[in-house]
């Protein structure tokens, strides 16, 4: 029998799973879901999905083991280039994969079919926008059935918006802790009181708190609920989640108008010609754009036939590329929210179900513009660390050098004592060129800042 490489977050469906093969991923069908399976098909759901741009398409794939002798199906998905988590989601990404995923449970309804399983790691974010991955979520519907995610659906999605929405946006990583779904009782502590004054907040968040997952009642949970009360049940959700609004984060403005405040004109209009001459030249097939504010250096490749990750730490500047990339239906960039110091670690199952983000980022090309003052001053970094890491996931890097002498440095060391003489600009080359080659270096103009252009060396492993 085949041995197949099983994806370890693939191991909860006893329908089937995801495996690689020659560097694809492929989902393996059991035979018991293969009745489920061409009822999918053929009752025109997976074509209408796929035509919507709500599912991720596949191709079947059993020519290509024909000769192992294994029962089922085999599908191979078209591949994707980027893989995120929930929290590294900012609010407007949250709040659309959960739109995605009613809207899919609407049209597998309409069609005779069920969405079993609402969780947000069924989403990914492909070419601008959130799309469902799994094709084994859905079973035959029969009439009279409750919707059995719907809890799961208000744990994993109404949860961390309300969160976000009433407490700090920032709290969306609060799903690390609990990946299976905020806890209701939880959120209802959380909550302010005005928040219950909405009245699907009292009965989707307040009122399912106090109901055992063992009990039957309450809204989705009815014994012999028709087809009728379960669609509009998805239509009350839907309309509910379309109308959650972020909250205003205070203080965010700041990351905002970085190069409006304290930066010449010349000295960001040269840094972006620079920079894009350099990208120009490397021809990269994928980019990684650390700390990378609103975008504005991501989006000089937005329409270049490459991957782009733009990541950064603060959630007001990542909901804005977000909703910029909606906006112009860009399709090459897709935003993380973590912070470069405490990167989203591996999580889950013999810590390994969810890989870390430094796995997941590994690029031809990484930019750190704006960065580096940031890692060693603030977060206290040696040179040599930020080297060795960003060789991890680069081949070329092209980042720039803040001297002490900047004013945004000597901000950082305002009200603290300078403990970092070592941070000059020559023991960060000398650092860097333990793991880099130095390619060049460019002064910025209208700033006392430089560029540095680096490649891997070929005996340092990435």
């Amino acid at each position: 029998m085949l041995e197949l490489q099983r994806v370890p977050a693939s191991y909860r469906d006893s329908s089937g799973f995801v495996f690689v093969h020659n560097n694809n991923y492929y989902r393996y069908l059991s035979p018991e879901y293969m009745d489920t399976y061409r009822f999918f098909m053929e009752s025109g759901l997976y074509g209408t999905l796929v035509q919507k741009g709500l599912l991720i398409e596949h191709e079947e794939a059993d020519e290509i083991f024909r000769e192992r002798a294994l029962p089922g199906r085999f599908l191979r998905p078209r591949q994707l280039t980027v893989i995120t988590y929930p929290y590294e989601w900012s609010f407007d990404m949250w709040k659309d994969a959960a739109l995605r995923t009613l809207e899919t449970a609407m049209e597998a309804l309409k069609k005779g079919m069920l969405l079993k399983d609402a969780t947000p790691f069924n989403i990914q974010f492909d070419k601008g926008k959130p799309v469902f991955i799994d094709t084994l979520s859905f079973e035959r519907y029969t009439p009279g059935t409750p919707w059995v995610a719907y809890r799961q659906y208000c744990e994993g999605f109404l949860a961390p918006l309300l969160i976000m929405k009433y407490v700090a946006p920032e709290l969306g990583k609060l799903f690390q802790l609990y990946p299976d779904g905020i806890p209701l009782s939880l959120v209802r502590k959380m909550l302010p009181r005005k928040a219950f004054w909405n009245l699907h907040t009292y009965l989707h968040i307040w009122l399912q708190s106090k109901i055992s997952t063992k009990y039957k009642g309450g809204p989705g949970r009815e014994e012999n609920m028709s087809e009728g009360r379960l669609l509009t049940l998805l239509n009350g959700l839907k309309q509910y989640t379309a109308s959650l609004n972020r909250k205003r984060e205070e203080g965010a403005s700041a990351w905002r108008r970085y190069y409006d405040d304290c930066h010449t004109e010349e000295y960001y209009s040269y840094k972006k010609e620079r920079v894009l001459q350099t990208l120009q030249s490397l021809k990269p097939s994928s980019l990684l754009d650390l700390g990378c504010n609103t975008g504005q250096f991501s989006l000089l490749l937005q329409e270049q036939d490459c991957r782009i990750i733009a990541l950064d730490a603060d959630h007001s500047c990542v909901n804005d590329l977000y909703r910029r990339i909606q906006q112009h239906q860009i399709r090459n960039i897709t935003p993380v929210l973590s912070a470069i110091n405490h990167p989203t670690p591996a999580i889950g199952w013999s810590g390994e179900e969810r890989s870390g983000l430094t796995e997941r980022i590994k690029s031809d090309v990484v930019i750190a513009l704006a960065l580096i003052h940031h890692l060693a001053i603030s977060g206290n970094l040696p040179f040599q660390k930020i080297a060795s890491w960003l060789a991890k996931i680069s081949q070329h890097l092209v980042i720039e050098f803040v001297p002490k002498e900047d004013e945004k440095v000597k901000l950082l060391l305002q009200n603290r004592r300078d403990i970092f003489g070592d941070y000059t600009a020559a023991a960060f080359l000398r650092e860097f060129e333990a793991y880099f080659t130095l390619v060049d270096r460019h002064p910025l103009r209208g700033s006392i800042r430089e560029l540095f252009i680096f490649k891997r060396h070929d005996k340092i492993p990435g």
